[in-house]
């Protein structure tokens, strides 16, 4: 699963915009009755278009520049 193209997307997306702004998605770890482990994870939606939009549009320039001068190397480390 994880080999995917879009499940990859999707984790650097979301890994990005949390470092961006740490506060920004907080998760929180618990159990279920029965003993499973459980997450919630809470968006600050306020703070989504400003802080998460920063850090994904900082990432994604840096990719493209990367992509733009052919250096695979820089890139594959970075992403």
């Amino acid at each position: 699963m994880w080999g995917q193209a879009h499940i990859w997307a999707a984790w650097v997306i979301f890994a990005t915009v949390r470092e961006g702004d740490p506060d920004l998605i907080k998760i929180e770890f618990s159990k279920t009755a029965e003993g499973k482990d459980w997450f919630t994870m809470h968006v600050d939606r306020s703070r989504l278009r400003t802080f998460g939009f920063k850090a994904l549009d900082e990432f994604l320039h840096k990719l493209h520049v990367y992509k733009s001068i052919g250096d695979f190397e820089t890139a594959e480390k970075f992403f």
